[in-house]
């Protein structure tokens, strides 16, 4: 069932004998017909449900127990119920090296565009946000209250949750042209803030701790 979700589906608005519809001059049938390639979200969703079960089934099971747990002592509730949650999924993927593992262990299996995603995934650090813009169902504008970068989200679950002038931490991933949010997002309350970015830059890079 989780593999169907990612089957390239071939177009039905091109003839096989029609020009491509990428522009090569060629027909279809000559061109892409069977060789549809996923869309760079749906590309990058599926390369994170396969990291995810690498941390699921391999030898990590562990640390993300030890991180649903100190999940569960500042949100309450039963550490199993935090064993899916986004954040404890996120740092044990980034901060606590899963990622890396399975770039290490299982990147010769993967098409060389996901080895490449991943390498570049493996740079970005958590940062906290401003939102300056949302539409409502549709998008959201954020800002990296370190850099000053500008991100626009298409993102209709978050556009829902955030307001305008809200602050929140969170790891903003490249997917394609754009960047999107797999990791779940924290808010952040603005006398935390200066908090949240001495912690944060503290440990990143070789000084992650995930605990």
């Amino acid at each position: 069932q989780e593999l169907e979700q990612f089957v390239p589906v071939e177009r039905n608005d091109v003839g096989r004998n029609d020009p491509c519809w990428c522009g090569s001059g060629r027909k279809y049938k000559r061109c892409h017909l069977g060789r549809v390639e996923l869309a760079p979200h749906d590309r990058a969703t599926w390369l994170y449900s396969k990291a995810v079960t690498f941390l699921n089934d391999g030898p990590h099971r562990e640390m993300r127990a030890e991180l649903a747990e100190i999940r569960s002592d500042h949100q309450g509730g039963d550490p199993e119920e935090f064993l899916g949650d986004r954040a404890v999924i996120d740092v044990a993927l980034f901060d606590g090296g899963v990622l890396h593992d399975f770039l290490g262990t299982r990147g010769v299996l993967l098409p060389d565009v996901e080895q490449l995603i991943l390498a570049q995934w493996l740079t970005v650090e958590r940062s906290v946000f401003e939102v300056e813009n949302v539409e409502r169902g549709r998008s959201v504008t954020l800002r990296d209250i370190r850099t000053g970068d500008r991100h626009d989200l298409a993102d209709k679950a978050l556009s829902r949750s955030v307001r305008k002038g809200d602050l929140a931490c969170t790891r903003l991933l490249p997917v394609g042209d754009t960047v999107e949010i797999f990791g779940g997002v924290e808010p952040v309350p603005l006398h935390l803030l200066d908090w949240s970015l001495q912690a944060l830059d503290g440990q990143t890079g070789v000084d992650a701790d995930p605990h």
